[in-house]
């Protein structure tokens, strides 16, 4: 099983801009952090894909991103 979160914006351009940024922070956060004494929840997304309007976060790796990209666009 491999998750894929898709997050959607206005336009490409709202996509760089917002979107990467978060994306980015989610995918450098540490899975070992403790904030407080409480271990913080792992987001368990290793890397993501910006296509289009849509920021595309994959759980393990950009090539589940990238496959189902790939399947949209044949459709």
């Amino acid at each position: 099983q491999k998750n894929i979160e898709l997050r959607l914006y206005e336009s490409h351009e709202s996509a760089m801009k917002h979107g990467a940024p978060l994306a980015e922070k989610i995918v450098k956060k540490d899975s070992g952090a403790r904030i407080g004494g409480v271990n913080t929840v792992r987001t368990g997304y290793g890397a993501y894909a910006v296509a289009g309007n849509v920021v595309m976060m994959c759980e393990l790796e950009l090539s589940s991103c990238e496959n189902l990209i790939n399947a949209l666009e044949s459709n």
